[in-house]
């Protein structure tokens, strides 16, 4: 999911839209709502440095493939850089990828984005979330009670289903969220699971 790789700073800058309207989620809690969106993502520049040939092939490769939202690319002077793609909210995305990029050098900005198309603000207590987490959440009706779905920003998800109890749903979705959260960055922010709100609860 995350990559970051030493490289030299070399030429080409990349050809990519401006941003617009770059707000984060406020994953206050208690989350109160869910804001979803269509799977399709949209490249942002946030820099017009020029990018070494490998530098610019991995953003332009590995880093776009697919569109994933939430993405962030971040460089540093000295050729160093950072992604991931996937997380579940933009803030989480920025934070990750310096944090990739940081484990090579000493500074680094972030160059790129993907959002989702038609991203706008989301409210207060409102958790956003990446395409693969947000079809189990459109999908989580269909399955048997008890269920619970967890998420975190950096793109960990859980959902679990058939349990005797909602607290047992509850504790299970927590868990086995909590065992795809990023470890290897010692350095970034915490970003704890959290249940969203199914059912009406």
């Amino acid at each position: 999911m995350i990559l970051g790789v030493l490289l030299a700073l070399g030429l080409g800058p990349v050809q990519v839209s401006e941003p617009r309207n770059l707000v984060a989620a406020d994953w206050t809690t208690p989350i109160s709502e869910v804001a979803t969106f269509p799977r399709d993502g949209v490249l942002f520049a946030r820099s017009a440095l020029p990018l070494h040939s490998d530098t610019r092939a991995a953003l332009e490769g590995e880093f776009q493939d697919g569109m994933t939202y939430f993405g962030a690319f971040a460089i540093g002077k000295d050729g160093s850089y950072g992604y991931v793609r996937g997380a579940n909210s933009l803030a989480a995305a920025r934070d990750i990828a310096r944090e990739e990029c940081l484990n090579f050098t000493d500074a680094c900005l972030i160059y790129a984005e993907i959002h989702p198309r038609g991203y706008q603000e989301p409210g207060r207590g409102v958790a956003t979330m990446a395409p693969d987490a947000a079809e189990f959440f459109e999908s989580h009706q269909s399955q048997p009670q008890f269920h619970a779905m967890a998420i975190s920003e950096d793109g960990a998800y859980a959902i679990v289903w058939g349990h005797a109890t909602q607290g047992a749903a509850d504790r299970a979705a927590m868990s086995d969220c909590n065992s795809y959260r990023i470890t290897d960055l010692p350095n970034l922010r915490d970003m704890p699971c959290i249940l969203l709100p199914l059912d009406g609860r």
